[in-house]
């Protein structure tokens, strides 16, 4: 079976892959008013990790993985045009609440890859007219047969140094649950996991935690795929609408 590798920026070694992510394949974004929900994930000296979605003027939905590595105030979230160094406004993260499920190896590759993350405070967006995006909400299906878009700042040629200035982005279509446990076998849970095929594109180092959009809303959170980032087998996702509860639940709570 090919090795998993969960696409974030840190090359932290498991036993089934490496933590990685990017767009391969894809094309420059024009502008981040066509994907207006995206942010860039940074640890504190300013370098980019994972992408993330907003889904309320505070909070940030991101990968769980993405933020395993300490504390608050190692993170920071990044509002930027659709250049990832260019004019950009920085905020800092006062929570980090992860899914209290979420488990690396456990029943499948990363089950339960998802997490809030809350700013210190609300997000001015005129800068650059972002907006959060709706969630796919519980009853919203599976998606499969539909043609959905990933965006992120991730690598684009399967190593860990060609990072792009600006913003890429594919289109790919759902497969069934069927279709993606015959790629990934045990890995993949069609409770917690959604798969895109995206034939000679996909993500992969750095793309970790940003959003797949399907019919104008998040579907998924990118979470893993290939080792080496082969776009030879699907892309799995956090799969939104199986936790379209629990992140309203949670962020009403805090």
């Amino acid at each position: 079976m090919v090795s998993v590798l969960v696409f974030c920026l840190l090359l932290v070694d498991l036993s089934y892959g490496n933590s990685l992510s990017r767009i391969i394949g894809g094309s420059d974004v024009n502008s981040i008013e066509d994907h207006p929900h995206q942010v860039s994930l940074q640890n504190r000296f300013g370098s980019h990790m994972c992408g993330g979605s907003i889904i309320d003027n505070q909070w940030i939905l991101t990968a769980a993985h993405c933020v395993d590595s300490g504390g608050p105030s190692g993170y920071k979230i990044s509002l930027n045009s659709e250049l990832l160094y260019g004019d950009s406004t920085i905020y800092d993260v006062a929570q980090i609440i992860k899914h209290p499920n979420y488990n690396q190896v456990d029943d499948g590759a990363y089950p339960n890859d998802i997490a809030l993350l809350k700013l210190k405070t609300v997000m001015d967006f005129q800068q650059f007219n972002h907006k959060a995006i709706t969630l796919a909400p519980a009853d919203s299906g599976n998606f499969a047969g539909t043609t959905c878009t990933i965006t992120g700042w991730g690598n684009t040629d399967g190593g860990v140094s060609s990072i792009p200035n600006v913003l890429q982005q594919t289109t790919g279509k759902i497969l069934s649950g069927a279709d993606c446990a015959a790629a990934w076998s045990s890995n993949y849970n069609h409770q917690v996991h959604i798969c895109i095929d995206n034939s000679n594109t996909g993500s992969c180092n750095g793309d970790s935690g940003g959003p797949m959009v399907c019919n104008g809303v998040l579907a998924g959170v990118t979470s893993w795929g290939a080792s080496g980032c082969a776009t030879s087998y699907p892309s799995v996702y956090a799969r939104v609408s199986n936790y379209n509860e629990w992140i309203s639940t949670t962020i009403a709570a805090n």
